[in-house]
């Protein structure tokens, strides 16, 4: 067909979003294949647990280098050294990093499953700490053992905090790393066409 001016007239160039409502070029990488999918996805776990660690050990710090500038007495015991490492391992070895672990893992499994969701990083940032806090019921009542909660809003002040800092050390490296980007581990990619 001609245009007004005479000259053949183009197919227009459409632009369809993904799921996340992203917009760019054309996304025509190949599938990811399983073994690339299981070294990324262990690539993820280093770089999260090494977060999670470190965020949980900055936290604990915090928390005791307050409370020894409200009592005023900046002298520290052996006892009290003793009870902050004990409670720092519990917690992280019994709640942080089974919650970090079986959300990492499950969210790798739906993410092959179903590509979709890996299809954009709003997705991401809102299911994967849905799935976190999914998961911290279960590890609560069987995992965490030092934990007793005395009301609902302890359980919820706790699900909080625990699902935050996973959720954290989970998403962290998906935004700065390039090969975690939303749908690296999606057996068919789920993105924008870009087609005639």
């Amino acid at each position: 067909m001609l245009d007004r001016r005479g000259r053949p007239r183009q197919g227009r160039r459409r632009l369809t979003r993904s799921a996340a409502g992203d917009t760019s070029a054309a996304v025509t990488s190949p599938p990811t294949s399983f073994p690339v999918a299981l070294r990324r996805a262990a690539l993820w776990l280093l770089a999260a647990t090494a977060l999670l660690v470190l965020g949980f050990a900055a936290l604990v710090l915090a928390i005791a280098v307050l409370s020894l500038a409200r009592s005023g007495e900046w002298r520290v015991t052996a006892l009290q050294v003793l009870t902050a490492r004990l409670l720092f391992v519990h917690v992280l070895v019994e709640a942080l990093l089974p919650q970090l672990a079986a959300t990492l893992a499950s969210w790798w499994l739906l993410a092959r499953a179903f590509p979709a969701l890996e299809a954009g990083w709003r997705l991401l940032v809102t299911r994967l700490p849905l799935l976190a806090a999914l998961w911290f019921p279960p590890i609560g009542a069987f995992c965490f053992r030092i934990w007793e909660p005395r009301s609902a809003g302890d359980y919820a002040a706790t699900l909080l905090l625990t699902t935050g800092g996973v959720s954290l050390a989970l998403l962290i490296p998906r935004r700065a790393l390039r090969a975690l980007r939303p749908g690296c581990f999606a057996r068919d990619r789920a993105g924008v066409i870009l087609a005639r």
